[in-house]
């Protein structure tokens, strides 16, 4: 297998997995939509913190997302570093709100649904901003040949 093949494979392999994650995490934020139970709030959301490390140390690692769009798609330069800049403020935010939910499941709901919304609707606008750069870079033609 020549060098470039194993490029494109590693390239296919990263981006399928990374789809998959974001596909995961918009089926997670789907179901923290349909609910207002605080209960089922912090059950769904327990686990988001570590799904979003894990999720964007992908990203950011060697052969991921940030690797791909400045190696194929680099006018979504401006775009990348938005998005990059943007995980550590999102990890904050739902680390925040789980130890919230589990502090205050008694308390009145408001402030914590609407911060729970928040999050919810930045996350999808984040990862659909990350999928589009990713279908620009791997679906572009750069012209380089078969």
């Amino acid at each position: 297998m020549t060098e470039p093949d194993r490029a494109r494979e590693e390239l296919e392999r990263v981006q399928h997995l990374i789809e998959k994650e974001h596909a995961d995490l918009c089926g997670l934020l789907s179901r923290v939509e349909e609910t207002t139970d605080l209960r089922q709030l912090l059950e769904l959301l327990r686990g988001l913190p570590e799904l979003l490390q894990r999720h964007f140390a992908l990203e950011e690692g060697p052969g991921g997302l940030h690797q791909i769009i400045a190696s194929r798609a680099p006018w979504r330069t401006h775009d990348l570093e938005t998005v990059m800049a943007e995980h550590r403020t999102l990890a904050a935010k739902a680390s925040g709100l789980v130890a919230d939910l589990q502090q205050h499941l008694d308390g009145p709901p408001e402030d914590l649904l609407h911060r729970t919304a928040s999050l919810t609707h930045r996350l999808q606008r984040h990862e659909a901003l990350e999928t589009d750069m990713l279908c620009d870079a791997v679906y572009t033609d750069l012209g380089g040949g078969d």
